[in-house]
């Protein structure tokens, strides 16, 4: 069973914050006689440390939680754009387990499954700068063993006044925040300017966020807190956080300076090394050494897992301080960078087609699953990106991206990023020749499959049908077409289609593969004959494509007698094990407990999918074969 930890590092510097940290042990305490899941509110000013202290008691209280912690920053979300819940629904699901072709389109009903997983589950749900009851209430685990901490700018009882804990968060008393630039600096040199460090910290308000950039400005220079406060009074700005960024932008090198400003050309706040040395064209020792010195400024935060953010008041600064750079030109470096770095994770993947030249060289990506790491963390930017080269007019790269996300959108069905890449490659192909077309409309075709919209996913394939010239990019688009007619029960014209397609490509794993829906087709036909031909063939070309192999060995054995399917549904079983497709392992297990009473069987497929969080699992303990089945009866791979 999948164990999610995705709680942010703890912060480095931490000071009076004891008493507030206390309120929140509660998180931990048994949950005894509730009905319904802890919730704590920590709410406070933008920088009064609400996060700081909410993450501090959640990494405490985390073994409490045995099914794991799930986090979103909800205000990094809004940033990029995105305001649907039911992608965040679709990431806490996928974090527990649950198999993609599980969860629902419509976000009602993902929150609906959300509670059914989460209803024997002890589990807690960390969100971080929510704005609305709303928000709380659809991510709210259901088991009272769970708990939710949620930190917010707004006023307790905006979000709910029957919260368990609600603690509002000020400033920071003169003591302790003298600790945090004493943290910085010699303490000697803040003694030796009693008056001038008293003036510092009134500056300041006892906000952590400013004592931080302070700090920061004194640490990186021999600057007295007289002159600090100095530099922070030559100002004349009302906008306090402003004026000590811009001191601290003071104390960079040139350089820094630089990249600083161009980050305001960054869709963000998360960006990494490679991003600034894309923005700024300089090396990747370069850019580095700029982050690392924007970090110890403390105009940057995080770098614990290679990723960096840029708070919304310091990102406003780095805008105004832009107004000379060539954003655009900063821009387009990093569409090209980030398209290069997809392309190389696609590549890592493994080969398919492709109409789009990928990246050449070696990439840095090791396997197949560092590969899917990097491009899930990137996604939102990577659309973000790919939206703002459609507006540049940069078409190519629009199409790149849309082809080097398709594995990732394959795998994480991230629905809302899913559709607009695809679309955005529709709309921008026409430009680049009829082949270039004719994938986009492919590729664009599965979402409307995947979302019953089968007479536009068929409108599409035929007019790629009717565009393509180049073998291969004509043999997909048949391939496409007979797996959406299928769908629609046109099972002769898929079996024409299937068959279009063999003709076309001679490629071993692509013949598998039209014979092996050739051979489902024929299945519904009521062909049997037929459908075996044609399976035993796909089977003979799997030999190696583990993955493949398995899911058509369970074809054939729905066609085979008692003896023989037993065996094929076993082999099955061995084979997707082995390549750790469990949830193809999970359904060849539930055929041999279903139909030839393996107790055995049936258990470890149960196990498998309550693992997954499935429903297939309740299936199992009670349901008949059929309703199984019939939850089956869509998914052709």
């Amino acid at each position: 069973m999948r164990k999610p930890q995705e709680l942010p590092a703890a912060p480095r510097i931490f000071f009076n914050r004891d008493d507030e940290a206390r309120e929140l042990d509660v998180l931990s305490a048994p949950a005894d006689g509730r009905t319904v899941p802890r919730l704590i509110l920590v709410t406070g000013m933008p920088g009064s440390g609400k996060t700081a202290v909410a993450v501090l008691a959640a990494l405490r209280a985390s073994e409490a939680f045995t099914e794991g912690v799930l986090y979103v920053d909800l205000g990094e979300l809004r940033r990029r754009g995105i305001a649907d819940l039911g992608d965040v629904l679709l990431g806490f699901l996928r974090s527990l387990g649950v198999a993609r072709e599980e969860i629902p389109d419509d976000e009602a009903a993902r929150a609906r499954l959300f509670r059914s997983v989460t209803s024997h589950k002890a589990i807690l749900v960390f969100v971080d700068n929510a704005v609305d009851r709303r928000e709380i209430d659809r991510l709210m685990p259901s088991s009272p063993r769970s708990a939710m901490v949620v930190t917010s700018f707004r006023r307790p009882e905006e979000l709910d006044p029957l919260a368990d804990v609600r603690l509002s968060l000020s400033g920071l008393g003169n003591g302790h925040a003298r600790q945090v630039l004493a943290a910085y600096c010699d303490p000697a040199r803040l003694d030796a300017e009693p008056e001038a460090t008293a003036a510092l910290l009134h500056a300041a308000s006892g906000v952590p966020l400013a004592l931080h950039l302070i700090g920061g400005r004194l640490a990186r220079s021999t600057a007295s807190p007289a002159q600090v406060l100095a530099e922070l009074h030559a100002k004349g700005r009302d906008a306090m956080l402003e004026d000590i960024a811009e001191i601290a932008y003071a104390g960079l090198t040139e350089e820094t300076r630089r990249a600083y400003r161009l980050l305001a050309a960054h869709p963000g706040p998360g960006f990494d090394v490679a991003d600034v040395a894309a923005l700024t064209g300089a090396t990747g020792t370069a850019a580095r050494g700029a982050v690392e010195e924007l970090r110890g400024s403390h105009l940057v935060s995080g770098g614990e897992d290679g990723r960096y953010n840029m708070g919304e008041l310091i990102r406003a600064h780095a805008r105004v301080l832009a107004a000379g750079e060539d954003l655009d030109s900063a821009q387009t470096r990093l569409i090209g960078d980030l398209l290069t770095r997809a392309s190389f994770a696609d590549l890592a993947m493994g080969e398919r087609l492709r109409v789009i030249e990928p990246a050449k060289g070696t990439g840095p990506f090791g396997d197949r699953a560092e590969a899917m790491t990097w491009m899930e963390r990137r996604r939102a930017l990577l659309v973000t990106v790919q939206r703002r080269a459609f507006r540049s007019g940069f078409m190519r790269e629009v199409c790149g991206f849309t082809e080097a996300m398709w594995p990732l959108f394959m795998d994480r069905r991230n629905e809302l990023d899913w559709y607009e890449s695809s679309d955005l490659g529709v709309r921008a192909a026409p430009s680049l020749g009829p082949d270039v077309e004719a994938r986009m409309l492919t590729l664009a075709s599965r979402w409307d499959m995947e979302h019953g919209e089968l007479a536009d996913a068929v409108s599409k394939l035929e007019g790629a049908i009717g565009l393509a010239r180049r073998a291969d990019v004509l043999a997909s688009a048949w391939e496409f077409l007979g797996r959406a007619l299928v769908r629609r029960g046109e099972y002769e014209r898929a079996v024409t289609a299937h068959e279009t397609a063999y003709g076309i490509d001679e490629g071993n794993r692509a013949r598998g593969l039209q014979k092996q829906f050739t051979g489902q087709a024929y299945a519904a036909l009521g062909d049997h004959a037929r459908a075996v031909a044609a399976l035993r063939e796909a089977r003979a070309r799997f030999t190696a494509h583990p993955r493949d192999l398995g899911k058509v060995l369970m074809d054939l054995a729905r066609l085979a007698g008692d003896d023989e399917a037993r065996e094929l549904f076993a082999a099955a079983a061995a084979v997707l094990e082995a390549e750790g497709a469990a949830y193809y392992q999970a359904e060849a297990l539930a055929e041999l407990g279903t139909r030839f009473g393996d107790d055995g069987a049936l258990e470890r497929a149960r196990a498998i999918y309550a693992g997954m969080g499935s429903s297939r699992a309740a299936a199992l303990a009670g349901q008949a074969r059929a309703e199984l089945a019939s939850a089956d009866q869509h998914d052709l791979r």
